[in-house]
């Protein structure tokens, strides 16, 4: 209520309404045209808008996931803008960085910062959303995209925690048994 008081004394609320109704108009010239559109099914879409994650939430999912949050939210928005090739690109490149980098860091010296790698990944997973994904303004502007929650980000970069520990564990785990 007071949100929609709050919205009402700016102006906002019939600029708002009238995006819904946009959003929902171009739902159904869509289903009408039998176009191909994602099911109510989908977890990157809420019946009115494909749900993005905008390059900051990746970053900051990358930062909290590591490399696993780096594959994990490039391919979900790759899914989401309907790019199967790219996502699958995703998930190989993304493996392969990892592996990689795990064998540079048993390498390196221990005085090296482990820093380094993340900040590599968070810049890269940044510039791969903004040039082959939407930007934050493209996703704002647009009536067909809206962004993923923050909290949801939070939440699936602690999951991609999880993931990136048991795979550096088995990967270090398995260097360990080959190479002693």
């Amino acid at each position: 209520m007071f949100r929609e008081n709050l919205l009402s004394f700016l102006g906002v609320s019939n600029f708002v309404y009238a995006r819904q109704t946009i959003r929902k108009d171009i739902q159904l010239l869509s289903a009408a045209q039998g176009e191909a559109s994602m099911t109510e099914n989908s977890a990157t879409y809420d019946g009115y808008v494909t749900k993005l994650y905008s390059p900051e939430q990746v970053a900051c999912g990358v930062f909290l996931g590591g490399p696993v949050g780096l594959i994990y939210f490039l391919r979900a928005n790759f899914l989401a803008l309907g790019n199967n090739a790219a996502a699958t690109k995703t998930v190989i490149y993304g493996l392969l960085s990892l592996l990689g980098c795990l064998a540079l860091g048993l390498m390196l010296q221990e005085d090296v910062p482990g820093i380094i790698f993340a900040v590599i990944y968070i810049v890269a997973a940044r510039m791969v959303v903004e040039r082959h994904q939407k930007t934050k303004k493209d996703i704002a502007n647009s009536l067909e995209y809206g962004f993923h929650s923050n909290w949801k980000v939070f939440g699936l970069g602690l999951l991609c925690l999880l993931g990136t520990a048991l795979a550096l564990f088995a990967l270090a785990s398995a260097w360990h048994f080959l190479f002693g």
